[in-house]
């Protein structure tokens, strides 16, 4: 390979690192509050409304697969009533958005979009590149050291898909979320930045980290002599430091007998597990009629079991709910084959320990 063909791999491997910089930085579109027209989801096609201060009027049905003269007048009656793309709500139903709540530490807090992308294959049947997700932070929760987050996920096909055919009519939503019915305000949006956005924004990326390259590289040549002094000064500090640990190590001596007798018993209590029966009937309640199962493992206190549901993603918040398990994610893609009206998944669970660590702090 040439050094001109280097140079030009290079720099489409910088490329294309800005650009995934720019989509996991670029926040997503606001929402619109209050909106002024919606596509509620209704099977196969969109209920469509449209509010003027505090009355709303229903436009009909539309189906954005089969447009249709009667799909003009609709798109016509919501231009003509002053509602732009800007204001426009595609609105899925919940059974198309997998709801969820996740615990993260505080830390985190500033990149909370780059935390939750690289958790989604946990809590949803899809894989993060073919997945729309937004997120929102519970304010108040968890105290200083956590922070819970609600986090909805969905198919970016199907989306990406119906947009794709509303398009075609010319609607535009810039905001899609999910709602069980129309009276509900916004909350999320699960569409981002536009491709042009990610450009623009790919680009400054790309001179920020070319700048910052470059003043790196200036400060190492300026700090070279100053590590290596630094080194010196390490080695005398590790002898003293390692002095001072052996002197506490000697100096240490085993607790009194209450305290090793209660370290005991929290050892043992917390390596119970749960009866497998409660398990196994704690999970059975959990699942909908509509889903069974075709495999079920018990090992280290983690069920496996994997089966066939009418929706996947409807089984995340009940098992949540349990208070019996903790860690429910999914063990291995969601898939359905061709023709078969169920999918097919595999998700674990751990079991709780029997036991808390606050009762063995009672005498």
């Amino acid at each position: 390979m040439t050094g001109t063909n280097v140079q030009g791999e290079a720099a489409k491997l910088f490329g294309w690192w800005a650009g995934e910089l720019a989509r996991v930085s670029s926040p997503p579109r606001p929402v619109a509050k209050p909106w002024r027209g919606m596509l509620l989801g209704a099977g196969q096609g969109f209920e469509v409304y449209v509010r003027q201060g505090r009355s709303t009027q229903h436009l009909g049905r539309l189906d954005p697969a089969e447009g249709g003269e009667e799909a003009g007048k609709i798109v016509a009656q919501l231009r003509s009533k002053g509602v732009s793309d800007e204001h426009l709500v595609l609105r899925l139903s919940p059974a198309e958005v997998l709801a969820t709540q996740r615990t993260l530490p505080a830390g985190v807090r500033d990149m909370l979009g780059l935390v939750v992308r690289n958790q989604l294959e946990r809590v949803a049947p899809w894989p993060a590149d073919q997945a729309l997700f937004a997120y929102e932070p519970v304010a108040g929760a968890q105290g200083d050291a956590q922070i819970n987050v609600n986090v909805w996920v969905t198919s970016r096909a199907q989306v990406e898909r119906t947009l794709a055919e509303l398009a075609v009519l010319g609607l535009r939503p810039r905001v899609v979320d999910s709602a069980p019915s129309m009276e509900e305000e916004p909350r999320f949006n699960l569409i981002g930045r536009g491709e042009q956005d990610f450009g623009k924004r790919s680009q400054t990326i790309a001179r920020t980290l070319t700048m910052g390259a470059a003043a790196a590289a200036v400060l190492s040549l300026c700090c070279f002599g100053y590590v290596y002094h630094l080194g010196e000064r390490q080695a005398a500090q590790e002898q003293i430091i390692q002095r001072d640990l052996q002197a506490a190590t000697a100096a240490s001596r085993p607790q009194d007998a209450e305290v090793q007798r209660q370290r005991a018993f929290v050892i043992e209590q917390r390596s119970k597990a749960l009866p497998v029966s409660i398990a196994l009937e704690a999970l059975s309640r959990a699942l909908p009629d509509d889903a069974f199962l075709e495999r079920i493992e018990l090992r280290n206190g983690v069920i496996t079991f994997s089966g066939k549901a009418q929706s996947v993603a409807g089984l995340i918040g009940p098992l949540e709910a349990v208070r019996h398990f903790e860690q429910v994610q999914f063990a291995a893609p969601t898939t359905r084959k061709e023709g078969e009206p169920r999918e097919e998944f595999s998700l674990s669970v751990r079991l709780k320990p029997a036991l808390s660590l606050d009762a063995a702090r009672q005498p």
